[in-house]
């Protein structure tokens, strides 16, 4: 029996983006990860979570979010899980994400997430597509996000079976 994958995203003014744009930026997030070449066991293990049950969301190329913008959140965050939880972190992969960020010369970054009952993958790329500078790992389930937006009008989900958009 098919996987289903579900699609999520912060509709805009209570709509849908059309099912084309998104069924093309989650394959475009997907053919980035298994292109990356690396053996960062964040990517191979997202990767390899393609074939569960899934939400991806994203932000719109009309809404993009500065690099210093993200560099300083993001910076702020692994600060947190540092000084917080040394020993058992909320999220992993900072340390390798972060350079990565100071050294892009992207003006904008592009922030995906792809999210399973194993957790979350935050996935920082252009707004393109096809510059991929890096991943984080958080342990937010499906179900979390799932329970945590109930009911909520601006949580929207997208069948998809077999990696094709079907709802």
């Amino acid at each position: 029996m098919p996987q289903k994958c579900y699609i999520r995203e912060a509709a805009r003014k209570h709509s849908c983006r059309p099912m084309m744009i998104v069924q093309d930026n989650y394959d475009r997030i997907v053919n980035l990860l298994k292109a990356d070449g690396s053996n960062n066991p964040i990517i191979l293990d997202c990767v390899s979570s393609i074939s569960l049950e899934l939400t991806f969301s994203f932000f719109s190329d009309t809404d993009k979010v500065t690099k210093e913008h993200t560099l300083n959140i993001y910076s702020t965050r692994a600060g947190i899980e540092k000084n917080l939880r040394p020993e058992s972190p909320f999220a992993v992969g900072y340390e390798e994400l972060l350079p990565k960020l100071e050294k892009t010369e992207l003006n904008h970054i592009n922030i995906c997430d792809i999210t399973t009952e194993k957790g979350s993958y935050i996935i920082f790329t252009d707004y393109e597509y096809q510059a991929f500078i890096g991943i984080l790992f958080s342990k937010r389930t499906l179900y979390e996000v799932r329970e945590k937006m109930k009911g909520s009008e601006r949580y929207v989900e997208h069948v998809f079976v077999d990696g094709t958009l079907v709802k």
